[in-house]
């Protein structure tokens, strides 16, 4: 196997983790108040996972979805939306991320590495299906009808 394709094997379908510096602590929880860093790790999402993410695609442009041309200034004004991505994607469950994880990042993290975590995890997720995964969470899988034409039952 080239280098190339053992690098983006690495990058793509492995886990990567991610070393924070704990810069503020005062969001953490008790039994990780003391740390200097915390770690994150990033795994291949699940459908679940994409799923939750999709919710946030909306609200990011696509050039700075595809990482073309992407200038920190137009980056800045979506670090909460890529935060909120992130912990979901670090978090890697059906259920909710725990509360802190949000306050933390923003808090131990530049703009600039939120971006590049951000960058790095949407090739993990498969660029195409990462990227086209947000049309299908707005649609009912089972018809591909607009969720708002479905009919709920309680």
């Amino acid at each position: 196997m080239s280098d190339r394709k053992k690098l983006l094997e690495a990058v793509i379908e492995k886990p990567t983790t991610y070393e924070v510096d704990v810069l503020d602590n005062s969001m953490l929880p008790e039994k990780l108040k003391n740390r200097k860093t915390l770690s994150f790790v990033i795994k291949p999402p699940t459908i679940s996972t994409l799923t939750r993410c999709a919710i946030h695609l909306d609200d990011i442009p696509e050039q700075l979805k595809k990482g073309e041309n992407v200038n920190l200034e137009d980056a800045i004004k979506h670090t909460d939306t890529l935060i909120k991505m992130i912990c979901v994607l670090s978090w890697g469950k059906a259920t909710n991320y725990p509360e802190w994880y949000e306050p933390f990042m923003r808090e131990n993290l530049t703009p600039k590495e939120v971006f590049q975590i951000f960058h790095e995890s949407s090739m993990k997720m498969g660029t195409d299906f990462f990227l086209t995964s947000f049309q299908i969470a707005s649609e009912n899988p089972m018809t591909m009808k607009d969720r708002s034409d479905s009919i709920r039952i309680k």
